[in-house]
């Protein structure tokens, strides 16, 4: 049901929260890049942040909702904050929309 796709996405945040340090997560849009290109996750096609928050545009995403939680997650590490709100939309062409902000 509609509690499925937050469940998902909040597991996937706690667990790059405790799988990761923040050593692995250098804030730049091309190791991000780099990072879902290799793993067959998607086009990384737009990538800006500030210390409010990120939006970005993933195409052809895989995983979605993985993804959003992930994309959460570096940003509070990146950060170095416990928690922000995240907003997203899976468009039908497999574009991924992600905007994620500081509280």
């Amino acid at each position: 049901g509609d509690a499925i796709p937050e469940t998902v996405i909040e597991a996937t945040r706690r667990y790059i929260r405790e799988a990761w340090n923040t050593e692995n997560w250098n804030r730049d849009g091309l190791t991000f890049q780099q990072m879902i290109a290799v793993r067959g996750l998607g086009y990384l096609a737009r990538f800006e942040g500030d210390r409010s928050g990120l939006q970005m545009m993933v195409q052809n995403a895989c995983l979605h909702l993985p993804m959003v939680g992930m994309v959460q997650a570096l940003v509070e590490m990146a950060y170095g904050v416990e928690s922000s709100t995240c907003e997203w939309s899976f468009a039908h062409d497999g574009d991924l929309s992600i905007t994620v902000k500081i509280r």
